[in-house]
């Protein structure tokens, strides 16, 4: 009975535990979708961060503001008359993966302006400086020559090191800068100025711009002026996509970064980016992304607007179809900066990803858990029967010896023990088999007693009999009664 309400304690307490697991299963999924896209969002938040940052840092730089402004004002002058400027834009370039490039230039018209761009990064392009002023010479149109300008790298002093060739014409990797966004003329404030993306050959990259005056710090604009040069940046895709496809999720999950319009920007899965329309360089909607888990995911965040209205941190699921049966999970973030960049990071996941593991560890735990009960249960029984039997054996030997059946002694069953015997029992058996010698030796010593008391009796009966035949007949009762009194 103890058995059954120990095994019936298990099987409850294990419902109850299993209970437990479900919310703590649905629990830790969350935390792990949470802390995923918290990861995600934490490490492209920071390469924005940091090229924005040393772009601020090289245009603040006293070197880059007094070459661009002498540039600016002197038609004789061109940027590799300042090395100091031209080695501090190298060395901030070339210490962040994620500039495709980095410069300045004059004036805020690109096709007159002056300026130098530094490419140290792209991999297949050698490390060079564009460069767009006097010293490449003039063209038909009165308009400098674009030159570029082969570097080797940075010397001990930190100076940068040309490559000792004349400056290479026309390079046919030459994209020009964008022209620079509207700004409002009037303020006398300024920020970073987001420009509009580019799609090349060498892929997407985001420009920034920030609009520079003549012996005003950083921020600060001379209204309904025109600025004296502008420093130029170009966040490449490429490293916050090379960083996307690090994050392992799950077999089938998906990082995908979008516009605000949804348009593509970079996704943990290659090549879904570019291609739209036949075009290698025109950018997918997400809505028609080929990879069906991000234009589902798109689908069901756009909803019936034409516009992704999600909150800054969004977590949700729905019911996928086709190639993505089942539910997804769905966590999007967006990402924000001061200068107006709003890009929403999305991740898409399908449940069973997550899920199909706790429930298969699950299904291995309970039946460990019932094969082990069941067993255990097994093990009882037959423990509590080999214990049990000595006992059973010895009572059946006590209700024999009530009945005076002393067979027990005379076949030693008491003497001898079974190895699953506990010490108790066979102590047991030993006193009860001294105790049953014992009585049956005091049994037999009474019984001899009594026959030899009882033949005693019949002899003396004998012999008066005898005496009194021969003596004839009795003359006096008294003495006859008083002498067979004292026979017996």
């Amino acid at each position: 009975m103890s058995m059954l309400i120990t095994t019936a304690a298990s099987a409850v307490i294990g419902i109850l535990a299993f209970n437990g697991w479900n919310a703590s299963m649905e629990d830790t999924v969350l935390l792990l979708r949470e802390v995923t896209i918290a990861r995600a969002q934490e490490t492209v938040n920071r390469i924005i961060h940091d090229c924005s940052t040393g772009m601020e840092t090289v245009v603040s730089s006293s070197n880059v503001r007094r070459m661009v402004e002498a540039v600016s004002e002197d038609a004789t002058k061109t940027f590799l008359d300042y090395p100091d400027g031209l080695s501090a834009i190298w060395s901030a370039a070339s210490k962040q993966a994620a500039f495709q490039n980095l410069g300045v230039a004059t004036g805020n018209d690109d096709a007159h302006s002056n300026y130098v761009l530094a490419i140290p990064n792209l991999a297949t392009v050698q490390p060079v400086f564009l460069i767009q002023d006097g010293s490449t010479g003039f063209n038909t149109t009165n308009k400098y020559n674009l030159a570029a300008k082969p570097v080797i790298g940075l010397s001990g002093n930190g100076m940068v090191n040309f490559v000792p060739i004349p400056a290479i014409p026309d390079p046919a990797l030459h994209t020009p800068p964008k022209p620079i966004p509207s700004y409002d003329q009037s303020s006398s404030t300024i920020t970073g100025l987001w420009g509009a993306v580019v799609s090349d050959k060498y892929g997407v990259s985001f420009p920034l711009f920030w609009l520079l005056w003549k012996d005003q710090p950083l921020g600060v604009a001379i209204p309904n002026t025109a600025p004296s040069g502008v420093g130029i940046m170009a966040l490449s895709v490429a490293t916050i996509e090379a960083f996307l496809v690090t994050i392992y999720i799950s077999p089938n999950a998906v990082l995908s970064l979008w516009e605000a319009d949804g348009t593509m920007i970079a996704a943990s899965v290659s090549n879904i980016t570019l291609g739209a329309n036949g075009n290698p360089l025109e950018r997918y909607s997400a809505l028609s992304c080929p990879d069906y888990r991000i234009h589902q995911t798109a689908q069901y965040l756009f909803g019936n607007s034409q516009s992704l209205n999600v909150p800054a941190t969004f977590t949700g699921s729905y019911q996928g179809h086709g190639s993505s049966s089942g539910e997804i999970y769905v966590s999007t973030r967006w990402m924000l900066d001061s200068y107006g960049l709003r890009w929403l990071l999305v991740m898409s996941v399908p449940k069973e990803d997550f899920t199909g593991r706790f429930i298969r560890t699950r299904k291995t735990v309970v039946g460990a858990i019932v094969g082990t009960a069941v067993g255990m249960t097994l093990l009882s029984a037959a423990l509590a029967y080999l214990l049990v039997l000595p006992i059973r054996r010895l009572t059946a030997m006590m209700v024999q010896a009530t009945n005076f059946d002393f067979s027990a002694v005379k076949q030693g069953v008491l003497t001898k023990n079974g190895f699953t015997e506990p010490s108790e029992i066979v102590r047991c058996k030993q006193v009860f088999h001294t105790m049953l010698v014992k009585f049956s030796d005091a049994i037999q010593n009474n019984k001899a007693l009594q026959t030899g008391v009882l033949n005693s009796v019949h002899s003396r009966s004998v012999q008066a009999n005898s005496e009194r035949s021969a003596a004839g007949p009795p003359h006096n009762t008294h003495e006859t009664r008083a002498r067979d009194r004292d026979m017996v």
